[in-house]
């Protein structure tokens, strides 16, 4: 090699290194399975995949793309968690550093989760929930054809729901800026509505499949004040044996127990949570039941709905069975 050829390709690595990046791209990460307590950059769920997260650092932004699935618990999102035309999300136990953003879709569950930015709701054909979160920015429901549940909330500026049918149920939100329109009503005290919260009649189902729905007016042993039912508190913990899931917990206030209340496993699919089976709690307030394990049983929780002795409905934490 002369020093003329030595020369150019000097003069081609130098251009080279100087026209490198200063430092790598961010790289996406498509999930179409289960990721743990791993750190990614960015997130994607394609089109029509599901996605379940446990513990997962995403350090920038998590999408959720057309008719997909995204199921997280306890993971950390920098950025925002954005959903169009998705089919279902659920975030329970979990921090978003920016906003959720969950519009033109099915249904939407954010549970018991710290959230820097806002809450969007926007154009929804299923379910949504948002629930004993702590929101800084606004909480906003608008124009979803699902029926929107708002409870139990820290919202640091605005509450805004408008234009939904059915109009959204909700109570006990502690709202530093304005509850407005069809939430006006859902800023501290009892808020919602009368007949606004839980259901008339509870549906049971065993595992084998069979339903039944029966009204409420077996009362509890013990019955609740609605400040008392407020402060409850569902306990859940789910534990894989033998192809079933046990599931168990107790039912308090505090200061005292509750015992004969009717507590109802569900699962969420296609947007929706579904009864599975009920039990009662014994009277120290404990249950135990277990259900069939099934690849569309992945995400649990238990509620005690509305019942007599019992004026507000309340749900556990959400679990997400690996």
């Amino acid at each position: 090699m002369n020093a003329k050829t030595r020369s150019v390709l000097g003069a081609g690595v130098v251009t080279v290194l100087l026209a490198a990046p200063a430092g790598a791209a961010a790289e996406e990460r498509t999930c179409t399975g289960s990721i743990g307590a791993q750190t990614v950059d960015n997130l994607r769920v394609p089109e029509g995949a599901t996605c379940t997260l446990n513990a997962t650092n995403v350090k920038g932004t998590a999408k959720v793309e057309r008719a997909a699935t995204l199921r997280a618990a306890g993971i950390r999102v920098v950025g925002n968690v954005q959903a169009e035309n998705a089919a279902d999300v659920v975030l329970a136990g979990s921090t978003i550093g920016g906003s959720v953003q969950v519009k033109q879709g099915g249904g939407a569950d954010v549970v018991d989760s710290a959230i820097t930015g806002d809450v969007q709701y926007d154009a929804n054909s299923g379910r949504l929930n948002v629930t004993r979160n702590r929101v800084n920015g606004n909480v906003q429901v608008v124009g979803n054809r699902g029926q929107a549940l708002v409870f139990d909330n820290t919202i640091d500026a605005n509450l805004q729901c408008k234009e939904n049918s059915p109009p959204p149920r909700g109570a006990n939100n502690a709202v530093k800026g304005s509850a407005e329109d069809q939430c006006s009503a859902f800023a501290g005290g009892a808020g919602a509505p009368a007949g606004s919260v839980g259901n008339s009649s509870t549906t049971t189902s065993s595992s084998a499949g069979g339903s039944a729905t029966r009204g409420d007016d077996d009362a509890p042993h013990g019955a609740l004040t609605t400040a008392q039912a407020r402060r409850a508190v569902i306990g859940l913990t789910v534990r894989r044996r033998a192809g079933r899931l046990v599931l168990f917990g107790r039912a308090f206030v505090p200061g005292r127990s509750l015992a004969g209340l009717r507590v109802t496993v569900q699962a969420r699919r296609a947007g929706r949570w579904r009864d599975l089976k009920s039990t009662r709690t014994a009277r120290d307030g404990r249950y135990r039941t277990s259900v069939i394990a099934r690849r569309d049983r992945r995400v649990l929780r238990v509620i005690v709905k509305r019942q007599a002795g019992m004026p507000l409905a309340r749900t556990s934490q959400t679990r997400i069975i690996r």
